[in-house]
C-alpha cells in the first residue's frame, strides 16, 4: 500500500514536472496567434491595394496627359493647316482684284465664290470698301438710311446715326451729346459696339455693309451692295430706282456706261460714283477679304482687312487686321 501510495503521489509532480500544457492554455495561444497572423495579413492586403490604385492612379494621368499632348500637337497642326488655307484665299482674292471689275471672279460685295485647293475648299467673298458706308467719312444721312434699311426704327436709326457723327466730329450731325463716347475716328469696326442702341444682331445685320477703310472720295456704286444702294441719299426714288439699275446691269456683266449726264452730276452731288469699274485706283485701295476654309471636315471661317499695292511688287498686299465676322 505504500509502495503504491508513493507511486502515485510521484506520478502527480513528475507529471506537473513534463511541461505538458493545459489543453485550455494551448488554444487560447493559438487563437492569438491567429489573431495577430490576421491582422497583419489585412495591413498587408490594404497597402498592396493602395499601391494598386496608386499605379492605376499614375498610369491614368500619363495616359490622359499623353492623349493632351496629342490632341494638342494635332490642334496646333490643324491650326496651322486651316491658317495657310486662309492666307491662300486672301491671295487668290488680291491678285484676282487686279483685274477688271466686271471681270472677276470674286464679285465685291457678290455671294462666295467656291474654289478647290487640292483636297480643301475655299469659299471666298470680297468686299471692297469703297463700296461700303464708312463710319469716319459717309454722310450720317447714308448711315441712318442703311440703319433703316436693315430693319431698325427710325428713331433709333437716327439716334446711331448722330451718335457716330458726333463722335467722330462731323459738322454734318444735326445734334452732339455728351454721352461718354471717345471723340476720335471709329478704329474697327467692331467699335459700332459701344454706340448706345447698336445691339448685337444690328451689327451683325451692319457688318457686311460699313467700314473705317473707305476712300476719300464717293460712294462706289459698282462695288456697293443692294443694302447700301437702297439708303444712298440724296436722290430721288427715280434716280436711286435707276442707279440701282445700273449697278444690276454692271453686277451681271453687262456693258459699261448707261447713266446719262444728268443722272451722273446729280449722283455725284449726293457723294455717288457711277464708274462701271468702281472709280478707285488699283494702289492704295481696301479690300475686306472673307474666307472659309473647310478640310477633312474641320472649318475654320476669317476675314483679313488688305491694303493693296503694286500687285507686280514683292509684297503686293499687307494685312492690316486678321478678324471674326460676328455669328456669321
Amino acid at each position: 500500500m505504500r509502495v503504491a501510495n508513493r507511486v502515485t503521489q510521484g506520478g502527480a509532480p513528475d507529471e506537473r514536472r513534463s511541461g505538458t500544457a493545459m489543453p485550455g492554455a494551448a488554444s487560447d495561444q493559438k487563437a492569438g496567434r491567429n489573431q495577430a497572423n490576421g491582422r497583419q495579413g489585412g495591413f498587408a492586403l490594404v497597402l498592396v491595394l493602395g499601391t494598386l490604385v496608386l499605379i492605376a492612379a499614375l498610369a491614368l494621368g500619363l495616359a490622359q496627359t499623353s492623349r493632351l499632348e496629342v490632341r494638342r500637337a494635332a490642334n496646333m497642326a490643324a491650326a496651322g493647316k486651316a491658317r495657310a488655307l486662309l492666307d491662300a484665299g486672301v491671295a487668290l482674292a488680291v491678285f484676282d482684284a487686279d483685274r477688271p471689275l466686271r471681270a472677276r471672279r470674286f464679285r465685291p460685295a457678290g455671294p462666295a465664290a467656291r474654289v478647290g485647293l487640292g483636297d480643301a475648299t475655299l469659299d471666298i467673298r470680297v468686299f471692297e470698301d469703297w463700296g461700303r458706308v464708312d463710319l469716319n467719312r459717309s454722310n450720317p444721312l447714308l448711315l441712318r438710311g442703311l440703319i433703316e434699311a436693315v430693319g431698325e426704327e427710325a428713331d433709333n436709326a437716327r439716334a446711331i446715326a448722330d451718335t457716330v457723327a458726333a463722335r467722330r466730329g462731323d459738322t454734318m450731325a444735326s445734334r452732339a451729346r455728351e454721352d461718354g463716347q471717345p471723340h476720335r475716328p471709329f478704329l474697327s469696326v467692331a467699335e459700332l459696339a459701344t454706340v448706345p442702341g447698336v445691339t448685337p444682331e444690328l451689327l451683325r445685320r451692319l457688318w457686311d455693309e460699313v467700314t473705317v477703310d473707305g476712300g476719300p472720295g464717293r460712294l462706289s456704286v459698282a462695288a456697293a451692295g443692294p443694302l447700301t444702294l437702297a439708303s444712298l441719299p440724296n436722290l430721288s426714288a427715280a434716280d436711286r430706282a435707276a442707279v440701282i439699275a445700273l449697278a444690276g446691269g454692271w453686277a451681271a456683266g453687262g456693258a459699261g456706261g448707261g447713266a446719262d449726264s444728268g443722272l451722273a452730276e446729280r449722283a455725284a452731288a449726293a457723294g455717288v460714283e457711277l464708274d462701271p469699274e468702281g472709280g478707285f485706283p488699283i494702289v492704295g485701295r481696301t479690300l475686306t477679304v472673307r474666307v472659309r476654309a473647310s478640310k477633312d471636315g474641320a472649318e475654320a471661317l476669317a476675314e483679313a482687312v488688305v491694303v493693296l499695292s503694286d500687285v507686280k511688287s514683292p509684297t503686293p498686299y499687307r494685312v492690316v487686321e486678321w478678324r471674326e465676322p460676328p455669328g456669321l
